[in-house]
């Protein structure tokens, strides 16, 4: 296991556990760990975008994560849109697909965010 792949398992660790009480912490590192990976930024090895992208997975299956990341981040003027820039960055990866997988794509991607966000009414938000 490499140290990139540790340190995703000690966040999502954090993120599932112990979120309301280190919502600075998560604010900094969320875009450090998951968002310069995803945004390229200093040319991440396959390993290390495979790890991120098992890491949103996960986070994926727990929508009241996603509820409370987007709540008290983006909803807050003070703090970093960490969903905007993510959400940003998975439909850019979504949409530069060739024209031939592009239609199928944008269909599974439309029913996998209504299967994942339809919670959003059902759940109760929480502030950390």
């Amino acid at each position: 296991m490499s140290v990139f792949q540790l340190l995703c398992s000690i966040f999502m660790s954090l993120i599932s556990r112990f979120r309301s009480g280190l919502k600075e912490e998560i604010g900094m590192f969320f875009p450090m760990l998951i968002l310069r990976v995803l945004e390229n930024v200093l040319q991440p090895s396959f390993l290390q975008k495979m790890t991120v992208l098992n890491f949103l997975e996960k986070i994926s299956k727990e929508p009241q994560v996603v509820i409370d990341i987007f709540v008290n981040f983006d909803c807050d003027v003070d703090a970093p849109n960490i969903f905007e820039r993510y959400a940003i960055i998975i439909f850019g990866w979504a949409f530069s697909f060739s024209f031939i997988f592009l239609l199928e794509h944008n269909y599974s991607l439309l029913v996998l965010l209504y299967q994942r966000y339809a919670s959003l009414y059902k759940s109760t938000v929480k502030q950390f």
